[in-house]
């Protein structure tokens, strides 16, 4: 299988989890709102058993958002390595530590009147002028992490 090929794999999996989780619905704009524009992001990464995992995302250009018109509130959760550091030093039990990539993390949240343009390549063919409103939220919005 040719490089190109385990992309669109990759591709076709992130539309289908999207799909699959309702993550939009595609309507017309309505007047007073406008259309984020959206694009592909991609990362190989190479499993623990040497197994290499063609991942690709879809990613909000977030900021296109403006203040008042797409967003009310941002958020970030950020914690500081020292934080984390503290914390694990003041145990007195044997920790064992895992980590977890959740797939669809950002699938959970839910939104209200936000609009992106269809992704590149996966454009309706007959419904160009058509757009998803959002019902779920989607990475490098500026508020994604608070939903």
């Amino acid at each position: 299988m040719e490089v190109k090929d385990k992309w669109e794999l990759a591709i076709d999996d992130e539309i289908v989890s999207l799909v699959e989780n309702q993550t939009w619905n595609l309507i017309e704009l309505l007047e007073s709102k406008q259309a984020l524009h959206n694009k592909w992001f991609y990362r190989l990464k190479e499993e623990h058993d040497g197994i290499k995992r063609y991942k690709a995302r879809l990613v909000m250009k977030g900021f296109q958002q403006g203040e008042g018109i797409d967003i009310i509130e941002i958020f970030s959760f950020v914690v500081k390595l020292t934080m984390i550091r503290s914390v694990l030093s003041v145990t007195t039990e044997d920790l064992r530590l895992n980590q977890l990539d959740v797939k669809i993390v950002f699938l959970h949240g839910d939104l209200e009147d936000i609009f992106m343009m269809q992704p590149q390549g996966y454009i309706i063919p007959g419904k160009e002028h058509l757009l998803y409103k959002l019902k779920k939220s989607l990475y490098d919005l500026k508020h994604a992490l608070r939903q």
